[in-house]
């Protein structure tokens, strides 16, 4: 529990920093681009998730994992699984460098149905190195548990993306927007390592690409859970938005951003706290007892946070309106409460749906993943189709419960560790 509250002190510093530095930029783009820009910045927002994740081999959870489960820095098993993470991170970035560089068109028509973005797409290729080098040093950082070298890192990206970000929007634009975007992760690379930089596993011999097949095979299942995540969850809502817009506006998928978006922004303060201290801490534990010891404690914790962030957030919802965004936005008002039912409801889910990564019960999760982000994007066409906007978040609440039932029954029935 001490451990749990200690954790969660750093990282709401680094979480309010991130905020912070996002609730500036948004306001930005609010003013400049209105509803619309948001929209297309969703768009290419979900684009970065799936090439920021990919670009990496989606390792992140797995370096997490072992490098907690090895324990120290001297252990001969940790040069062995960094070697093997630093070979993934390579190939799958040069592979998605490819990619990226050679269908930048058709990628920018796909998202903006013009292909005026094809150049931001090319940028990206090129940044999605740095984002790939520093989600692998975050997930090494996250492993030993060296918190404030996250918050340090964090907080001061946080701060020049903020500078740099108004400088490229104010004179950019939306072109200026998605620039924006990607500064904003790549040069996170190049601060993180300014922070490590005396850190005793900062050496060559430990970051040299190498080929051991054991390791790589267990990274792989990590792999594949994190890429099912990264693509399903932002093509996903690529096509949701997308049906927004074909059926109502550019403007409503921009109210469906902002909402989401507002979600997204306040409950990284127990999701950051997930990943840092609750995920190694499972991948530590062995013994049943233990493990439901855990995850109740937990839900102590974060289902009181959640029902009082998402209460505080409801009803000042239109001082958060009136701060984050301008006039044009007072229609999203009426979209918050089921929307925050649905973060509730998501949290409660995902205490006992981690256990899956902890586990690596890979099959399991693909099977959940696939069945549930189609089911979300049904319930959403169904629902947008009667109930206009707000019908997308009726399919996120009822979407997010079902899943919640499934992960109590198979955590009942032993199959989730």
């Amino acid at each position: 529990m001490n451990e749990f509250i200690r954790v969660g002190f750093w990282t709401s510093l680094s979480t309010f920093s991130k905020i912070l530095s996002y609730l500036f930029i948004v306001k930005i783009i609010a003013i400049y681009t209105g509803p619309e820009g948001l929209g297309k910045m969703g768009q290419f927002m979900s684009l970065m998730t799936i090439v920021g994740v990919c670009a990496g081999g989606g390792i992140s959870n797995g370096i997490i994992r072992y490098v907690a489960e090895y324990g120290k820095e001297t252990s001969p098993q940790i040069k062995i699984i960094l070697n093997s993470g630093a070979f993934i991170t390579v190939v799958s970035s040069f592979v998605f460098f490819v990619i990226c560089f050679s269908f930048s068109n058709y990628i920018s028509v796909f998202l903006f149905e013009t292909d005026s973005f094809a150049s931001i797409v090319i940028v990206l290729s090129v940044a999605q190195f740095c984002i790939a080098c520093n989600n692998f040093l975050f997930s090494i950082i996250n492993g030993f548990r060296d918190v404030k070298s996250l918050v340090y890192s964090t907080v001061v990206g946080s701060f020049i993306s903020v500078v740099v970000s108004y400088f490229l929007i104010r004179n950019f634009y939306l072109y200026g927007v998605l620039l924006s975007l990607i500064f904003t992760q790549g040069c996170l690379f190049f601060i993180t390592l300014f922070f490590i930089r005396h850190k005793d596993w900062l050496k060559f011999e430990y970051f040299k690409p190498s080929f051991e097949s054991k390791s790589i095979h267990n990274l792989l299942h990590y792999s594949l859970m994190a890429i099912t995540t990264a693509i399903l969850t932002p093509i996903t809502h690529i096509f949701i938005r997308n049906h927004i817009v074909e059926v109502l506006s550019w403007t409503d998928a921009g109210y469906w951003q902002a909402v989401t978006k507002i979600s997204d922004v306040y409950l990284l303060f127990l999701t950051t706290v997930m990943t840092i201290y609750y995920l190694p801490k499972l991948s530590e534990l062995r013994d049943e007892k233990c493990i439901k010891k855990e995850i109740f404690t937990t839900y102590k914790i974060l289902l009181p946070s959640v029902i009082f962030l998402s209460f505080f957030i409801y009803i000042l919802r239109d001082l958060i309106v009136f701060i984050l965004f301008d006039e044009k936005f007072y229609a999203i008002r009426d979209l918050f409460f089921v929307q925050l039912l649905g973060d509730i409801v998501k949290i409660g889910s995902w205490v006992i749906a981690f256990l899956m990564l902890a586990k690596k019960k890979t099959n399991l999760f693909l099977f959940t993943e696939l069945f549930f982000s189609f089911f979300y994007v049904l319930l959403s066409v169904v629902l947008i189709n009667r109930f206009s906007i707000v019908g997308a978040m009726y399919a996120f609440l009822i979407n997010c419960s079902i899943y919640f039932c499934c992960m109590v029954f198979l955590f009942k029935k032993k199959k989730l560790y």
